[in-house]
């Protein structure tokens, strides 16, 4: 029986099985499960042709929507029309690319702080099990 390394290549492969399902399908829809339905009520008041049409979604966000508060995700949402023109199944991809980036970077920070391979793969493993990442939204 093999020893279990506490490395950022097992901390990828135990993550992706947690998350291969949830990374498959959101790859396969023609739209965010929600987005189609609401974007143009709550985050693109105005037509996305250029990247000044943005300024005033994010206005709009910010100061007068008085359903939510979501700047970020107004910019992300108007973003993703604008440069991908409603692709989402390319805003997700890059998406869950940068999750994992963001748990690798965990993982190497905390590893260069402590110069022990637990900590960097638990704190990776929080982070990428936590109920609330950004891959959620």
């Amino acid at each position: 029986m093999t020893k279990f390394a506490f490395n950022s290549k097992n901390l990828f492969f135990v993550l992706l099985a947690i998350y291969f399902f949830p990374i498959i399908i959101s790859l396969n829809l023609p739209f965010a499960q929600w987005d189609w339905l609401n974007t143009d009520t709550y985050q693109m008041r105005e037509k996305i042709y250029s990247f000044s049409d943005i300024f005033s979604n994010i206005f709009f966000s910010l100061f007068t929507d008085t359903v939510q508060f979501r700047p970020v995700s107004t910019l992300i949402t108007n973003l993703n029309y604008l440069i991908f023109e409603g692709e989402f199944w390319i805003w997700y991809l890059i998406k869950w690319l940068v999750f994992f980036y963001c748990i690798h970077l965990i993982y190497s920070i905390v590893f260069i702080l402590t110069q022990n391979k637990l900590p960097a793969f638990l704190s990776g493993l929080f982070y990428g099990i936590n109920p609330m990442p950004f891959v959620l939204d």
